[in-house]
């Protein structure tokens, strides 16, 4: 076994103590231990603590350049981690959208009262899945905590930055962005009840995407909303969303309800 010759370390069984870099030496202030929450984000607490103190960034800072030290864990926003799969790997986003389906994580805002959360949504399981942020045009940042639950155009640009338009919480921008980098697949509603395997036989496991898109006089039109496969149900497949939160909802159902809408299949 190879060990790093500088590691990160917490010398001190104590709050505030400062997290910092230290040459290997194998103490027990470097070893670390990550504890899973119910949103799929972790605590991280050092060995040095019992396991006791976690690994915060302090006063919730949000900026580059910010501290990150010791605290006495308390279940707060600024202990738990979001900690990305290197490769893709599907498992790990249906796990995201279960465990958050009717639940927000506060690295990301709460769209629900501005234009809706779907998108939102959709595009934290797919990063939680492996799909890494494109600083260029899909992908969030938080500036400040001044605000999470957003109502307004102006809440959301004092709190987050993010490209305008943005493929990240919009619908009609996630497909101009995704459709030009993995393969998509089109049917209309009505298709799909009169044949379940046109769609049941494509390409489409847990982790992909499904949006539904306006039937503008016959022809596909703007993207208004955005769904994650999270199973499997009689030939059919199961959608979780966020804005009406929803686990589980049978693709079925949903044609139903709108068969003369179009749903747009994503693989990812």
């Amino acid at each position: 076994m190879v060990f790093p010759q500088k590691v990160y370390a917490i010398g001190k069984d104590e709050d505030l103590a400062n997290v910092h870099i230290w040459s290997y030496n194998g103490s027990d202030a470097q070893k670390f231990k990550l504890f899973y929450t119910s949103t799929s984000t972790y605590e991280i607490s050092a060995k040095s603590s019992n396991y006791k103190k976690a690994v915060v960034t302090h006063g919730y800072g949000c900026s580059k350049g910010d501290n990150v030290n010791q605290y006495t864990y308390s279940n707060h926003p600024n202990e738990k981690w979001i900690l990305e799969p290197v490769s893709k790997n599907n498992v790990m986003g249906v796990k995201y959208a279960k465990d958050n389906w009717n639940s927000y994580v506060y690295a990301y805002p709460n769209l629900t009262n501005f234009h809706g959360d779907c998108t939102n949504f959709v595009s934290q399981c797919l990063l939680a899945s492996g799909r890494h942020i494109d600083n260029s045009a899909w992908g969030i940042y938080r500036k400040n905590r001044n605000y999470t639950e957003i109502s307004d155009i102006n809440q959301l640009n004092d709190s987050w930055a993010l490209t305008d338009p943005s493929p990240w919480i919009s619908a009609k921008e996630f497909k101009k962005y995704w459709s030009d980098r993995v393969g998509t697949f089109t049917l209309k509603g009505s298709e799909i009840l009169k044949d379940p395997s046109k769609a049941w036989n494509l390409a489409i496991v847990q982790g992909c995407v499904i949006q539904k898109a306006d039937n503008f006089l016959g022809i596909q039109g703007n993207a208004t909303h955005s769904m994650y496969i999270t199973g499997y149900e009689n030939n059919s497949y199961l959608l979780t969303y966020h804005t009406n939160n929803t686990l589980n909802k049978n693709l079925l159902d949903f044609c139903r309800q709108e068969p003369d809408a179009y749903y747009i299949f994503y693989v990812f």
